[in-house]
């Protein structure tokens, strides 16, 4: 059993959903101990035990140690993978359903061995739009493409309602088709930006007036823009949803590629905090991730980590300043798989490079 402690580098949920994600698809049993050690409520909470008790039904495994607030939790994979056609996680709280898609996509996507079902439904319930995880709206129209692209990834996701902090309520479905083995790539020309587009919504209060603030503050900060953003048209959507969900709103945008990569940004507000501002947040930020010149945000980054540990081929991209979920991904990664990465930096500019999965050319 492989002994992994969940206070290392980003030190919080991260750590338990690439453990118990590569746990399932390497078929090595994890100890997971120190459980957001750092953290000012240490151990599991909500969203963490719905991912890891997800990713034990996936891989038909035993769980131990599972409970809100454990500090330890062991999981022992199973001999099959995907023995069922739908599952259901439900946070039962705010906790993202982004997040809880994260423990799950490898797993369905690229399982060491085929499964019983081709294409698995999975049904998550909780937050949708929450703070310190990916909106939806950055699931389905920045991380699944770019993991098509790069990886061969097969998944859509639709939303069937929106979720926000502190309700929850959200529901969504993603639906995934398993292929046999993870491609390698070489992605490190991303090429000029040929299109941006965003997507603002809004809940409860003045709705309808909060989502065009949000769009004048995008379209007023990139006015600000260089570079490939200088005089960028943003090509909106927008939704006025009702009161249920409680008020928050928020922006995501996102920028294509001559490589066919696209780069995201985005923002979250609630009461208090004025639109305009949002808006602008999420155009700032898209305005950073553009400049370093990487084919990935930072939000993309630690997300292909996993992909490319699984890979036999070798992999490299180009990126923005590596992140602290990026180191993170990387040490578990090789731990759990025999991957090896290198990462070099150069200012604001990074490679990382991953040579091929151990585990992944034995299967």
């Amino acid at each position: 059993m492989i002994g992994i402690d969940g206070a290392l580098l980003e030190g919080g949920g991260q750590v338990v959903r690439i453990s118990s994600s590569l746990s399932a698809l390497t078929k090595a049993p994890v100890r997971i101990h120190s459980i957001r050690a750092g953290r000012p409520k240490p151990g599991l909470a909500a969203q963490h035990l719905a991912g890891i008790q997800l990713v034990a039904a996936l891989c038909s495994g035993s769980l131990s140690g599972d409970g809100i607030g454990s500090v330890e939790v062991r999981l022992s994979p199973g001999d099959s993978l995907l023995q069922q056609k739908e599952y259901l996680s439900d946070a039962k709280t705010a906790g993202a359903t982004s997040l809880l898609l994260q423990s799950s996509l490898p797993v369905c996507s690229f399982p060491s061995s085929m499964p019983a079902h081709s294409k698995t439904k999975l049904t998550l319930k909780g937050g949708t739009n929450v703070p310190f995880s990916p909106q939806f709206e950055y699931v389905q129209h920045v991380l699944l493409p770019n993991l098509r692209k790069l990886v061969g990834l097969e998944a859509d996701v639709k939303l069937i309602r929106r979720g926000v902090f502190p309700k929850g309520g959200g529901v969504i479905e993603a639906s995934v088709t398993a292929k046999e083995s993870v491609e390698g790539f070489d992605v490190m020309e991303r090429g000029k930006v040929t299109g941006l587009r965003g997507f603002s919504w809004a809940c409860g209060g003045s709705a309808e007036s909060e989502v065009e603030k949000m769009s004048l503050g995008v379209r007023e900060e990139l006015s600000k823009a260089g570079g490939d953003l200088r005089g960028a048209e943003v090509a909106f959507e927008k939704s006025v949803e009702g009161k249920g969900a409680g008020k928050c709103y928020g922006t995501v945008l996102w920028a294509t590629t001559e490589s066919g990569m696209i780069i995201g940004a985005s923002s979250l507000a609630g009461k208090g905090t004025d639109p305009l501002s949002c808006g602008a947040s999420a155009a700032s930020e898209l305005i950073r991730e553009v400049a370093h010149g990487g084919c990935v945000d930072c939000y993309m980054q630690d997300q292909v980590i996993v992909f490319m540990s699984l890979s036999p081929s070798p992999s490299q991209i180009s990126c923005g300043p590596i992140t602290q979920h990026t180191r993170t991904a990387i040490h578990f990664a090789q731990l759990l798989t025999g991957a090896t990465f290198t990462v070099t930096e150069a200012g604001a500019c990074a490679r990382c490079t991953a040579q091929g999965s151990l585990v992944a050319s034995s299967n």
